[in-house]
This record gives structure tokens, C-alpha cells and sequence, in this order.
């Protein structure tokens, strides 16, 4: 398990070097980010990420022992995560098509909805996923 731990961190450590990389190189104007085989490149790059990401909280040892409310509660943190960043996404209309500022719809009350999204699940997944039990003696 441990070591199944450590290659997945490696992947996605690795992952996410290639994803800077086209960040960088898309900013300073360097590629054609409407190019179709880039595009479809940079979106299995994240969708692999994000899959990585659930593996390795599904097979980290490591559990927390917390009351089952908070264990709920990230369950509810990673399901408003989730609705959330669809609604952004729907509201965005697409990901590297856009060359104007949103700011209608859930982009009026968040400058960034899809990151606070994120931030939600990755906070609420864990939560729940790695909790335990909490045996109460009476």
C-alpha cells in the first residue's frame, strides 16, 4: 500500500508539472491553446489528476476519528463541491474559449466559483472518506 501510495503521489507530482508547463507556455503565448490534440491533452491531464487524487485518498492508511456529524458534514462539503463546480462550469460555457470576464449568474457573488468548489471537496472528501468510527463507551 505504501508504496502503491508513493508512486500515485509521483504521477500526480509529475502530472502537475506538465500541467504548469502548458500554463506557462499558454500565458506567454507560445501554443495555439485552441488546438484541439492540446486541448484534449491538457483535459485528460486533469481529469487523471483528479482520479489519482481519489485514489489516494481512498488507499492512505491514515484515519481520523471524528463525531459522525463532521463525517456528514464533509460529505455535504464534497457534494456542495461538486454542484457547485458544474454550475460554474455550465455558467462558463466551456474552459479555454473564453476571452472576456464573467461576471453574471454565480460569477457575480465569486470571483473564483470554481475555485472555492474545489477547495470544498477536496476538504469535504477527505472528511468523510477517511473518518472512523467513534466507539462510545456508555
Amino acid at each position: 500500500m505504501e508504496q502503491e501510495l508513493l508512486i500515485l503521489v509521483g504521477i500526480f507530482f509529475l502530472l502537475h508539472i506538465l500541467r504548469t508547463i502548458y500554463s506557462s507556455l499558454k500565458y506567454r503565448n507560445k501554443i495555439d491553446s485552441k488546438n484541439k490534440l492540446i486541448y484534449i491533452s491538457t483535459f485528460t491531464i486533469m481529469i487523471s489528476m483528479w482520479i489519482i487524487w481519489f485514489k489516494i485518498c481512498e488507499i492512505d492508511s491514515n484515519k481520523i476519528i471524528i463525531p459522525d456529524y463532521l463525517k456528514y458534514f464533509g460529505l455535504l462539503l464534497f457534494i456542495v463541491g461538486i454542484i457547485f463546480f458544474i454550475i460554474s462550469l455550465i455558467q462558463l460555457r466551456g474552459v479555454e474559449n473564453i476571452n472576456h470576464l464573467v461576471t453574471n449568474g454565480v460569477y457575480s457573488k465569486f470571483r473564483h466559483p470554481m475555485y472555492l468548489a474545489m477547495i470544498l471537496w477536496i476538504i469535504g472528501y477527505p472528511l468523510f472518506q477517511k473518518s472512523k468510527k467513534v466507539n462510545r463507551a456508555k
